[in-house]
């Protein structure tokens, strides 16, 4: 039995610098061809164009609140707890993990 291979744009990192930005689906398409990236949005990031707060002079964008970054994590646990497999192995960024 082949592995299911998912990914998962709820397990992403927390968005706190430009160098946390993703890439757009088809380029991660010609980076890793054996992966289906057809349901991620072009930008599948975190965004908010509606803050008010400015951004430092070392931020292009702003930083994705912390209450978003766990209730994402919480809602990618949920979903782990509806699927029917009994072992599951999670790939992702050392930030998300410690915080799972």
């Amino acid at each position: 039995t082949q592995t299911q291979r998912l990914i998962m744009p709820t397990i992403r990192e927390k968005l706190w610098l430009s160098s946390d930005i993703g890439s757009h689906p088809s380029t991660l398409k010609e980076r890793f061809p054996t992966y289906n990236f057809d349901h991620l949005d072009p930008v599948w990031w975190y965004q908010d164009e509606s803050r008010n707060d400015p951004l430092e002079d070392w931020q292009r964008h702003p930083e994705e609140p912390n209450s978003e970054f766990v209730s994402r994590l919480e809602a990618f646990r949920q979903s782990l707890r509806d699927r029917p497999e009994s072992k599951i192995a999670i790939v992702a960024h050392w930030g998300v993990l410690w915080t799972l």
